[in-house]
Parts: structure tokens; C-alpha cells; sequence
């Protein structure tokens, strides 16, 4: 039973979906901000709503892209199997085109999908975020690319394979091509008493071997054209593959320079909370100090008072 793979496009209609509500809410007046309740100074109480950031959406659109690229290297991938069991005479152009196409698309796409990622983290780096939403920004960026960099070496090497089962079919090609020369030229069937013949059948033989060998360089022609393409794009794809490792490696550094400002904002609190603490100790102290020094001078001024009655 053959089935179809709608995930893509699930996710395509969820984020349109989700554009459209966004875009009819803000038409919306501000009634729904507006409290049930209103206090004693006929203030009106307005509750705002938590915008999601803005490099949630361009995740959105990345793991899209992803999917997409999923489903053209599973149709390429099929693609080649198909044109390698072929037989070497039996060409057809329409399958290599549309190998070929689909190979650019696929590098294209992942070049886009290498852009995006960029632009995601540079969204995901902003001064003004804080530093838990950073690191939440910085953990999505670095597992979109991860998967980005699956995806490429998935497809790197993809096409190693198969440029390497185009190169044994070359040589193979190449070995046999000598033996099936050596038959056209030899003429088992010579007849040496029909002179006329034997002419009609070396002519025969000769017309048939200018047409395979015009046939061979065709073929050769196609291979080394099919095996250039195959090398551009694995170039391409490697390029990709330092971006992206290189992204990651960022997006490392980044992350241990959150963790160590979270894990030295965390130090300075609590050094300010012993600080605070000896602070309050200290002032009650020095508040003890000033009710007894308060009480002494008190009971210095009464004992004066009562020695002064005493006296008169």
C-alpha cells in the first residue's frame, strides 16, 4: 500500500494558519486587554500579551526547508538506483536531467537552509535578550544546525556512492570496449573464394564499428559530464559542511560564555546575599548599641535627678 508523506506540507498550512491568526488579532481593538475590573481610581488595568520571539517563526521555517530537502534526497536517492541498474547502452536523458535538476535544487536548498541558520542565530544574539532567553535561542540554533549538518553529510554522501558507482561503470565500460572491438575487426566468416563478399562484409563491419565507437564516445562523454557534476556538488557540499561545522563551533563558544556569565551572576548573588546579611546583621548590632547606650544615658540622667532631690 503506498502512502505519501504530508509533513511538509502540515506544517507549511500551521505556520500560514498561525500567520493569519497573528495578523486578524492585531486588527482586533484593545477590548480583550481591558480588566473585568477596575480599581477605586477608575484606573483601567491592561494586560499585555507575551509576544513569542521573533526567531521562533524562522525555526519554524528552517525545520520546513528540512523536511523538504528529506523528501528530494529520498527522491534522488531512488533516482540513482534506477539509472545504475540500467545496462550502459540503454541511456535515458530525461532521468539523468532530472537527476541533475534535482541535485541543484537539493544543494540550493541547503545552501538557503545554511543562510537561514545564520540569520537565526544572528536574531538569537541580539544585545537587548536576556540571558536565559539567549540560552534557549543559542540551544535551538545549535540543534537547527546539527540537523542541518546531518542533512549535509547525509548528502555528501550520497553522492560519493554514486559517483563511485559511476567511475566502476566507466572502467568496466573502458575493459570491455577493447574486446568488442577485436571482434568487429576479426572476420571468422571470410570467404575466400567471393572476393565481392568479403568486401560487402568488411564494410559492413566497418560502418558498425564507426557507429559503436561514436556510440562509446557518447557514452564516455555522458559519464565524464555526469561525474563533474556529481564532483561540483560534493565541492559545494563540502563548503556547506565547514559553514556549518564552523556555526556550530560558534554557537559552542557561545553557549559557555552564557553558562559562565549565568554561573558568575549566580556567584555575585550570593556573595550579595552574605553581604546583605552581614549588612543587617551589622545594623542590628549597632541598633543594640544605640537602645543601650540610650538606656545608660537614661539611667545617668535619672540618677543625677534623684541625687538632686535627694540633695535639697
Amino acid at each position: 500500500m503506498t502512502s505519501r508523506n504530508l509533513t511538509s506540507n502540515f506544517l507549511e498550512f500551521r505556520n500560514r494558519a498561525a500567520r493569519d491568526r497573528n495578523f486578524h488579532v492585531d486588527e482586533k481593538s484593545n477590548d480583550d486587554r481591558m480588566a473585568l475590573i477596575q480599581n477605586e481610581d477608575d484606573e483601567v488595568v491592561q494586560f499585555e500579551k507575551n509576544i513569542p520571539p521573533s526567531w521562533m517563526d524562522s525555526q519554524r521555517r528552517i525545520q520546513l526547508q528540512l523536511e523538504q530537502v528529506r523528501s528530494r534526497m529520498k527522491k534522488l536517492q531512488q533516482l540513482h538506483d534506477k539509472h545504475l541498474t540500467r545496462p550502459d547502452f540503454d541511456e535515458n536523458s530525461s532521468e539523468e536531467k532530472e537527476i541533475e535538476s534535482l541535485t541543484k535544487d537539493i544543494t540550493a536548498m541547503l545552501n538557503g537552509c545554511h543562510t537561514s541558520v545564520q540569520q537565526l542565530s544572528s536574531q538569537a544574539n541580539k544585545p537587548h535578550v536576556n540571558v536565559y532567553d539567549k540560552r534557549l535561542a543559542s540551544n535551538v540554533v545549535q540543534a537547527t544546525a546539527s540537523a542541518l549538518q546531518d542533512l549535509t553529510i547525509k548528502f555528501r554522501k550520497c553522492q560519493s556512492t554514486y559517483l563511485h558507482k559511476l567511475k566502476s561503470r566507466k572502467e568496466n565500460f573502458n575493459r570491455i570496449m577493447p574486446d568488442l572491438e577485436i571482434d568487429m575487426h576479426s572476420n571468422p566468416f571470410g570467404d575466400q573464394n567471393d572476393p565481392d563478399k568479403n568486401f560487402d562484409q568488411i564494410s559492413l563491419t566497418s560502418e558498425d564499428q564507426l557507429q559503436l565507437t561514436s556510440q562509446n564516445v557518447e557514452f564516455l562523454e555522458k559519464r565524464d559530464k555526469e561525474i563533474r557534476e556529481v564532483l561540483k556538488s560534493i565541492e559545494d557540499v563540502n563548503e556547506i559542511f565547514r559553514d556549518i561545522a564552523a556555526l556550530i563551533s560558534n554557537q559552542g563558544t557561545i553557549l559557555d560564555q552564557i553558562e559562565y556569565n549565568i554561573e558568575n551572576t549566580a556567584v555575585q548573588i550570593e556573595q550579595g546575599n552574605k553581604h546583605l546579611t552581614k549588612a543587617v546583621e551589622h545594623k542590628q548590632r549597632g541598633l543594640r548599641f544605640k537602645l543601650i547606650l540610650i538606656g545608660v544615658v537614661v539611667l545617668v540622667l535619672l540618677f543625677i535627678i534623684f541625687v538632686g532631690i535627694l540633695s535639697r
